[in-house]
């Protein structure tokens, strides 16, 4: 998961010139599903 969060900073800050703030994460585990939600803020 810590590959998948890095991978998206990389574009984030490929497409915006700016670092993504990665602190705001919050993971979310749907134990019906078992659909692993991220949530991360742009901005």
């Amino acid at each position: 998961m810590n590959n998948g969060m890095q991978f998206l900073a990389g574009l984030f800050k490929m497409t915006t010139g700016k670092e993504m703030n990665i602190g705001n994460q919050k993971i979310e585990i749907d134990k019906e599903t078992g659909e692993v939600v991220m949530r991360f803020k742009l901005g």
